[in-house]
């Protein structure tokens, strides 16, 4: 098997995102996570904030009812600014994964990477999770006290859930389509280097070679 992506899927505050920044460095692959949001923004015209409030978020139901109003402009390949929604999202969000595997040498973060590129033999899927306290300390620095960090995680991964449920209609996580699932509580160079070694990326030590 000839590895040329990784997707990484992750629970929040479990370091996910500095894992694969850190993969992609030491691979020297190309990251792909936030930029997706400027990237996404620029092909659908529409400012970087309408962008944001999407991601990895599921539709709300006045915008899916507004949809049918809308007639289905977006699915003939027209996109009004003011009728960008979650479902035109994830259908740009796929183009850009697809286009993006097909070029090879990459680490995709989230937003549906594995269920959009499930059954590529050169693609090696992974999610990181990890203890519940473990997850709170590491969120606790951007929140105001431990109640705020627990309402920041539980409402996050409740929300990917719902994204996930609403467009690839799986329950997140899956875990048959993860090549690899890893407790991040064991440090970011261990979790490195047991996704290197499981997808046969890592060189080996010529001092250990027979």
């Amino acid at each position: 098997m000839n590895i040329r992506n990784i997707t990484i899927d992750r629970e929040v505050g479990c370091g996910g995102v500095e894992i694969a920044a850190r993969l992609a460095r030491e691979l020297n692959w190309k990251l792909i996570d936030k930029c997706l949001i400027f990237d996404i923004a620029k092909m659908a015209n529409v400012d970087v904030d309408a962008v944001k409030k999407l991601d990895e978020h599921p539709d709300p139901l006045l915008t899916r009812i507004s949809r049918l109003f809308w007639g289905g402009g977006a699915e003939r390949g027209m996109v009004n600014p003011d009728h960008f929604d979650c479902k035109k999202m994830t259908e740009l969000t796929r183009s850009v994964f697809l286009k993006a595997a097909d070029e090879g040498y990459r680490v995709i973060v989230g937003r549906g990477a594995p269920y959009i590129l499930a059954g590529r033999e050169d693609t090696f899927h992974v999610f990181l999770y990890a203890p519940r306290q473990y997850k709170i300390e590491r969120v606790r620095k951007y929140c105001t006290c431990d109640e705020h960090a627990q309402q920041v995680i539980d409402t996050a991964d409740r929300e990917r859930a719902a994204f996930i449920r609403q467009h690839f209609h799986i329950e997140w996580p899956e875990r048959h389509m993860y090549n690899l699932m890893v407790n991040t509580a064991v440090g970011e160079d261990a979790v490195a280097e047991t996704i290197l070694q499981a997808a046969k990326l890592l060189e080996p030590d010529p001092a250990l070679a027979g």
